[in-house]
């Protein structure tokens, strides 16, 4: 279920998962396959849309455009406040299944964007942020209630996990990008331009 690069990095999420050690696991290389996924790619298009939206309605003072609210809420409610979504890669999509990605990673549980520069010049700017995705590699009821739980892995996966007490761990992945834009310009002025 992974090829090339992604290949050594599910073998080493599992030798992982086998030392029962939990913690915070990174990947360079599952990084760069995430970030150059269609749907992170998306994912960052609406982050910067909705960036560029805050700063047309602060005029270009950031200060006023923070969101400091942690979203916990159903499904249904996270789409309506944040039209962004968020990156995941079910083998249904994006030909995600023999990437490695769907193995490694399948759906993003949480996720920080970090606004880290921002240059003004008169009415244009160029703004920096980072992207911080987080997963955790282990199986839950829901997940053994699609057909992973027809392959004997998955199967073991989850009865070492619940009934034996492996730890799952957290899957972390960071990378930085920039845009540009006006600060007259929001989400839907972006959007014409496309």
């Amino acid at each position: 279920m992974a090829r090339g690069d992604l290949n050594d990095n599910i073998k080493a999420m599992i030798s992982k998962f086998q030392k029962n050690e939990g913690g915070v696991y990174e990947n360079a290389k599952l990084t760069a396959a995430a970030q150059a996924n269609p749907s992170t790619q998306r994912f960052c298009t609406g982050i910067e849309d909705e960036m560029a939206e805050r700063i047309k309605k602060a005029g270009g003072e950031l200060i006023t455009m923070e969101d400091k609210t942690v979203y916990a809420g159903s499904e249904a409610g996270y789409k309506s406040s944040h039209p962004y979504g968020h990156p995941a890669y079910p083998y249904s999509r994006d030909y995600n299944l023999f990437t490695g990605l769907t193995i490694a990673v399948n759906d993003v549980w949480s996720y920080k964007v970090t606004l880290l520069s921002f240059k003004q010049t008169g009415d244009n700017y160029k703004a920096r942020y980072e992207v911080q995705l987080w997963d955790h590699f282990g199986l839950d009821l829901p997940d053994m209630q699609k057909f992973y739980s027809w392959g004997a892995g998955f199967r073991a996966w989850f009865l070492l996990q619940h009934l034996r007490g492996y730890k799952p761990f957290l899957t972390k992945m960071v990378f930085t990008k920039e845009f540009s834009g006006n600060i007259k310009e929001g989400a839907q002025e972006r959007k014409n331009k496309r």
